[in-house]
């Protein structure tokens, strides 16, 4: 990851990936398909999202994260506080203070 700008990922259809998340532990900012790791990734504040199987979304969004320094900027910083509440240390600690107040 470290030797890369930014993190592409053009899926046509996944469930719940993992290689998105990572970059964006990673310091890179992302840009991937709206099937492709949208549960995570909220369009300009920790990525790009583009259309599905649209190749010229895809480079339009690509050129948007490489030229937009202050978009950039915006999504690697906003990218790791997802990555560091998406931790399955952060998720297990609010299931488990979920159910304490709750039942």
């Amino acid at each position: 990851y470290r030797s890369s700008d930014i993190f592409v990922f053009p899926s046509y259809s996944e469930g719940n990936p993992k290689a998105p998340m990572e970059a964006l532990a990673n310091s890179l900012p992302v840009v991937c398909t709206e099937s492709g790791c949208s549960n995570y990734i909220i369009n300009e504040f920790n990525g790009i999202i583009v259309n599905t199987a649209d190749v010229e979304d895809l480079v339009i969004g690509i050129i948007k994260m490489m030229t937009n320094n202050f978009l950039r900027q915006q999504c690697i910083s906003n990218g790791i506080q997802t990555a560091i509440n998406n931790t399955r240390e952060t998720i297990q600690f609010n299931l488990s203070k979920f159910i304490q107040n709750y039942y």
